[in-house]
């Protein structure tokens, strides 16, 4: 049976959204009717996506994540793809969610296939998502697919969350930090410079200096904050040229700290989605293929895409990726001993694990060796105001005392 997506007026005159499957519109508008509803607009979601406007709907990564576990779940429970999608129409609360659902649930209802379905909706699911279920559908191990597919997209939410919160307290602690030194250099150093000012004397070079910055901030602060805005705009418009974008990685990939951040995540990412694929029997040329799609950094795809030409011409895939050098070198090992003893797709697996715990520990260490130098940068500085602004003051009372 159709879903269609539908707004309707309540009889106080608010507005109401929600799906209904109904054999046709007329039988939507008639369901309406009989629970007090004045339908304003009935629309199939199949036809929706034919259109083109479901290319719209987006999902946020947890909630991806969330639905994937569960739809795992249901499919190794005995249920069958469309059966799944019932359970989860039901029982999501958000109306966006659940009509991607049910629109891909009117696909695999029509005939399609599973990831053919979620085609409709790329922004909600990405080409790598759609790649690993369509090869668990090819070979007829879906449940499992799935069941890897929500540990891959669960690790990655986390690794986000992990990064963000790492991120989060330096970034406070640093716009807190700036405001309060912008508020004593701009507002109190003058007003105390006025004083020292009217007293005449000979001030300390570090208070000399500290008025002089004073002073210039309180001129240029307003092109000061322009020139930073005006940075920042111009680095993410470079980001979107692919050459400019491919220099700013490899420069980031070799930083001391973010460049060994930047190839574990690669790596972990690589390593998870190849497991995936060639344990679900997809050969190795085209499970190096999706890989690639879902690399996410440019460098780290040309390797990817490099090394598949070089296995497609009989190299090991060891070897070839030892060419590129950007993946870590314990991946590197894991793959060639994997290849030698025949159990690729586990040592992938096993390797990412490995990646996956190297990147927590060193996110936890980076978050906690960014907080106390932040505190002791922000102490060194405000110590500077202090002592620059008590030199002058201490000096005066020992004139006045002799």
């Amino acid at each position: 049976m159709p879903a269609y997506r539908y707004e309707a007026a309540t009889l106080d005159g608010r507005e109401e959204q929600g799906i209904l499957e109904a054999e046709s519109p007329r039988a939507v508008r008639t369901l309406l009717r009989q629970r007090d509803l004045t339908a304003v607009s009935v629309a199939l979601l199949s036809d929706e996506a034919m259109t083109g406007s479901a290319t719209r709907h987006t999902v946020t990564a947890g909630d991806l994540a969330l639905i994937t576990r569960q739809y795992s779940a249901l499919l190794a429970s005995g249920m069958t793809a469309e059966r799944g999608l019932d359970a989860l129409v039901e029982q999501t609360e958000s109306l966006k969610l659940r009509e991607i659902l049910a629109g891909a649930r009117a696909e695999v209802r029509a005939g399609h296939g599973l990831a053919q379905a979620m085609s409709r909706y790329p922004k909600a699911f990405p080409d790598l998502y759609r790649a690993l279920i369509r090869g668990g559908e090819d070979a007829g191990d879906l449940p499992r697919v799935m069941n890897e597919l929500a540990d891959h997209l669960e690790g990655r939410e986390a690794v986000r969350q992990k990064l963000a919160l790492a991120l989060l307290y330096p970034a406070v602690v640093t716009a807190v930090a700036g405001m309060v030194i912008g508020g004593l250099m701009i507002y109190v150093v003058p007003q105390i410079a006025d004083v020292f000012t009217q007293t005449r004397q000979k001030l300390p070079l570090l208070t000399r200096g500290l008025l002089s910055v004073s002073g210039f901030l309180r001129e240029a602060w307003p092109w000061l904050i322009m020139g930073v805005a005006m940075l920042g705009l111009g680095l993410r418009r470079a980001y979107l040229f692919p050459q400019l974008r491919r220099r700013m990685q490899l420069w980031m990939l070799g930083l001391p700290t973010i460049g060994r951040l930047f190839r574990l995540d690669a790596g972990a990412r690589f390593a998870s989605t190849l497991s995936i694929m060639l344990a679900g029997g997809v050969p190795m040329l085209k499970a190096l293929a999706t890989a690639a799609e879902g690399a996410g950094a440019e460098i780290f795809r040309d390797a990817i895409e490099s090394a598949a030409k070089r296995v497609r011409e009989g190299a090991p895939l060891g070897r070839a990726l030892t060419v590129e050098n950007r993946f870590p070198p314990l991946l590197i090992h894991f793959i060639s001993n994997g290849e030698l003893g025949g159990d690729l797709p586990g040592l992938l697996r096993h390797a990412s694990r490995q990646l996956q715990n190297e990147l927590d520990n060193r996110l936890r260490w980076f978050g906690g060796l960014v907080e106390p130098v932040l505190i002791v940068g922000m102490g060194v500085v405000v110590l500077t105001i202090v002592l620059a602004v008590l030199m002058p003051i201490i000096e005066m009372n020992n004139v006045m005392a002799r």
